[in-house]
């Protein structure tokens, strides 16, 4: 084999003949190069993919988050509403309780209550003789009787409003047998003793359904 006298190497028949003999490398080192960038693109493509999955979980967790938060807000305001703009009426003949359920509701944060000894008390205070209405409680706490109009006398008038503006209606009683006659009327009954946990949810519950009530009409 012949020597290159230049570099002192020897040197193959294809070197000696020129570039022919390395066209064929040339396009396989191409092919090469090729095949190798196609497979970088892909293992970049997977791997896109890969980070953009956490980020999407992590943008939905901010979302629902952000649905949760603006849910709680609402609840929050619409029960600041309540508590501020609800007309509670109290009506049970003996003051000392009237007092009492007045004071449990304050204590709860409601604002506006009006105390009343009788169910005919109640009367003059929400009808006009003109068949129009003075004022129109949202809720009415009644004892179930008393002295000259009871509490589901007082019920039946209040059945007259009409179904968008007639207030709700929760009945006290200490009797089981008074119970039993308010067990098929619209209405929340509370026994006596009671306590404050179970006024203050019966009362906010009864109030959210009337609000609900008021705007489907």
């Amino acid at each position: 084999m012949p020597e290159d006298h230049n570099s002192g190497f020897l040197i193959s028949p294809d070197k000696r003949e020129g570039n022919d003999a390395d066209e064929p490398k040339s396009a396989e080192a191409q092919g090469k190069i090729t095949r190798l960038w196609d497979e970088i693109a892909e293992m970049a493509d997977s791997l896109r993919g890969k980070l953009a999955k956490p980020l999407d979980k992590k943008s939905e967790d901010v979302s629902v988050g952000s649905e949760s938060a603006t849910g709680e807000l609402r609840q929050r305001e619409e029960r600041e509403a309540i508590l501020k703009n609800s007309l509670i009426y109290i009506v049970d003949n003996e003051p000392a309780m009237t007092r009492a359920i007045e004071r449990l509701l304050k204590m709860s944060g409601f604002k506006n209550t009006r105390l009343f000894y009788d169910g005919d008390e109640v009367f003059p205070v929400i009808f006009s003789d003109d068949g129009t209405y003075h004022e129109i409680p949202d809720l009415v706490i009644t004892d179930t009787e008393m002295k000259r109009v009871g509490g589901l006398a007082l019920y039946e008038r209040l059945k007259t409003i009409p179904d968008a503006l007639r207030p709700a209606i929760i009945a006290v009683s200490g009797g089981n047998d008074q119970q039993k006659s308010w067990s098929k009327e619209e209405v929340s009954f509370i026994p006596k003793p009671f306590d404050r946990g179970i006024m203050e949810i019966s009362v906010d519950r009864v109030l959210r359904e009337r609000l609900a009530r008021k705007n489907q009409k």
